[in-house]
C-alpha cells in the first residue's frame, strides 16, 4: 500500500516519464525545418531528462528532493552510466543556467542510452511496486499531440510545419531573404533585430511578447 505521498511522487515521476516519451517523439516525427517549436520541445526533453536521471542516480542536495528510494518497496539508486552523467552536466551548462559552456557547440546527444536506461529504471519500478502500481498510469498516456500533429480526414495524424531536429536549434532564415540566424549550442536563436515573419525577435531572444494564458495542461492526479 502506497502512503499518500508516495502516491504523489509516483503521480510526478509519471508525468516526467510521459513527458520525456511525448517529446521525444514529436522530434522523431516532425519535419527538419527550422521553428522555436523545434527549441522547445529538445529543451524540454532535455530538462525531463535530467529530472529522471536525478531522480534514479543521483543523492538528494535538498531535503524536498523526491528519489525512487522514496518509493520503498526495495527501490534503490543506481549507478548512473558515464555518458548519462555527463549529459546530464551538459544539460545543467547549456540549458538549465547561463554559463560560458553555451559558447561550445554540442553536435548530439546521447539518446538513445538515455531511453534505454530510463526505461529499465521505470520497468524496475512496475516490477518492484506490483499491485501497487496504478493502473492506468500517467506515465503511459499515450504520445501524439492533436495541437502539433491535428488528426485529419483519415483518422491519421498529419505532419504540420512545425519542426525538429536530432540535435541543437538549426539556423532558420529570416523571413523570405538569404539572411541566416545562427543558433546557440542548444538555447534560442540569436535575435537578429530584424522582422521576421510577422514578428520581432526582441533582446531575450524571444520572439515578440507572450501572451498570458493558462498554466500548465498537466492533467490532475487522481
Amino acid at each position: 500500500m502506497l502512503t499518500r505521498i508516495q502516491d504523489s511522487i509516483l503521480y510526478h515521476l509519471g508525468y516526467e516519464w510521459w513527458m520525456l516519451r511525448a517529446t521525444f517523439d514529436l522530434l522523431k516525427e516532425l519535419p527538419e525545418d527550422a521553428d522555436p517549436v523545434r527549441n522547445a520541445l529538445l529543451e524540454s526533453y532535455l530538462i525531463h531528462a535530467r529530472a529522471l536521471i536525478v531522480f534514479f542516480s543521483l543523492k538528494p542536495l535538498k531535503n524536498d528532493d523526491w528519489t525512487v528510494t522514496n518509493l520503498d518497496h526495495g527501490l534503490e539508486q543506481t549507478v548512473c552510466p558515464s555518458a548519462l552523467e555527463k549529459f546530464r552536466k551538459i544539460i545543467n551548462k547549456h540549458v538549465a543556467h547561463l554559463t560560458e559552456s553555451r559558447l561550445r557547440s554540442i553536435n548530439e546527444y546521447p539518446t538513445v542510452d538515455v531511453q534505454h536506461f530510463l526505461e529499465e529504471q521505470i520497468e524496475n519500478v512496475r516490477t518492484n511496486l506490483g499491485d501497487d502500481m496504478p493502473v492506468p498510469w500517467i506515465g503511459d498516456y499515450q504520445t501524439k499531440s492533436n495541437l502539433l500533429m491535428p488528426v485529419g480526414p483519415t483518422g491519421e495524424h498529419e505532419m504540420t510545419h512545425l519542426t525538429v531536429g536530432p540535435t541543437g536549434p538549426a539556423e532558420p532564415s529570416c523571413g523570405s531573404g538569404p539572411v541566416q540566424l545562427p543558433a546557440g549550442p542548444i538555447g534560442p536563436i540569436i535575435p537578429c533585430g530584424n522582422t521576421c515573419g510577422t514578428g520581432v525577435f526582441g533582446p531575450t531572444g524571444s520572439y515578440g511578447p507572450i501572451p498570458s494564458g493558462k498554466g500548465s495542461s498537466r492533467p490532475p492526479q487522481q
